[in-house]
């Protein structure tokens, strides 16, 4: 995972971008990648779907144990981390200073090229989301 940008610890893709490595023999096939979007928050809802048990109400977390058997039906479109929106097609928004970054992570993994002035379609698209899990009634807010 080399050439991303920033270190451990900061919402560049240096600091958040981790790989979720899962062994499972016997259920699941050795060596297969999977490139799906899946946050830390994700893991309560898949142990709670592997344990057969319901997740609490209001959790934000979506089990990601279809993802594993093959079935990419319920994938996430996005993560909100540390006031950064990610999404599954590669971009990524966060703010700096009250200025805000856009990058297309699957082409700018270094975080070279902020977009914001030039792609306001995915800025304004992002902040939208951003904006409605801010302001989420959430019960683990």
């Amino acid at each position: 995972m080399a050439n991303l940008a920033g270190l451990k610890w900061t919402s560049h893709e240096g600091g958040i971008r981790v790989p979720l490595i899962i062994s499972w023999p016997g259920t699941l096939p050795y060596g297969k990648v999977c490139h799906s979007l899946v946050a830390n928050y994700d893991h309560m809802a898949s142990f709670a779907d592997l344990a057969g048990v319901r997740m609490p109400e209001g959790k934000d977390a979506v089990s990601y144990i279809d993802i594993l058997s093959g079935n990419s039906a319920r994938q996430r479109d996005y993560v909100v981390v540390d006031h950064t929106v990610i999404t599954g097609d590669g971009w990524k928004l966060t703010q700096k200073q009250n200025k805000p970054f856009l990058f297309q992570i699957g082409k700018d993994s270094e975080e070279r090229h902020n977009l914001a002035e030039t792609r306001k379609d995915q800025l304004e698209k992002l902040r939208a989301i951003y904006r409605k899990e801010v302001g989420s009634p959430r019960k683990d807010r």
